[in-house]
């Protein structure tokens, strides 16, 4: 694939900014950190994760020059941190909780060291991500279209939260699916092309996080565990 040399500097180049981005609505959420829910601070620890986790695959492939392993932790890290926000949202109990979550880390195992190994990108665990942030963000926009209309849909901090959830996660699965093709072919371009997707991504759902810790006041006496 051939690409203008300032189209793949901009490609490259915005990656860093798209991941520091993502400190943005992590200081705010510590900063309101009194005034969200569980489901937010889980959030806001997401927001941090991602930061650090490119900190971390970049440190990686500084070192060893390779961040296969590290960038396997992505995905998983990432949907736990979802699972964390939606027990609190949904209030799912226990059981359930814990039940899924283990399921999902057994597959993301599976995936990693026996489907897909760490020579390419755990694509199979990226797409339950996808499929789980999103279903269970529909979930919450059906169980908050039956609650009493107190504040505008579009006021409430975690469904702004779960807008930015569904743009990104439906905006990167194309981005998972199709790198370990790039990789194959050793393209380095098409793939620097196709990155630039997900940091695109990242501004919007930095951008909807951000919107969400903002919009959040617990009322006084209410527990922050909902």
């Amino acid at each position: 694939m051939e690409a203008s040399s300032w189209l793949l500097r901009l490609a490259d180049q915005s990656e860093p900014v798209a991941y520091a981005g993502m400190l943005v609505p992590c200081m705010i959420g510590l900063w309101r950190w009194s005034q969200l829910p569980a489901s937010l601070r889980a959030l806001t620890g997401l927001a941090g994760f991602m930061a650090l986790h490119f900190g971390l695959l970049k440190l990686a492939g500084y070192l060893w020059r390779e961040n296969m392993i590290v960038g396997h932790l992505s995905g998983v890290g990432e949907t736990i941190f979802y699972l964390l926000a939606f027990r609190h949202a949904l209030r799912l109990s226990a059981h359930w909780f814990y039940s899924l979550l283990v399921a999902f880390l057994l597959f993301a195992a599976l995936d990693s060291f026996v489907l897909e190994g760490f020579g390419q990108l755990n694509s199979y665990t990226l797409a339950l991500e996808s499929f789980l942030g999103i279903s269970f963000a529909l979930l919450y926009f059906e169980q908050e279209l039956h609650k009493p209309a107190i504040r505008p849909i579009l006021e409430r901090p975690f469904t702004v939260a779960c807008i930015g959830i569904i743009l990104y996660l439906a905006g990167t699965i194309m981005v998972y699916s199709l790198s370990n093709h790039f990789v194959a072919t050793n393209d380095s371009v098409g793939n620097t092309l196709l990155y630039s997707v997900n940091n695109i991504m990242l501004f919007v759902l930095s951008g909807f996080l951000t919107q969400s810790f903002l919009l959040s006041k617990l009322p006084a006496g209410q527990p922050t565990r909902c």
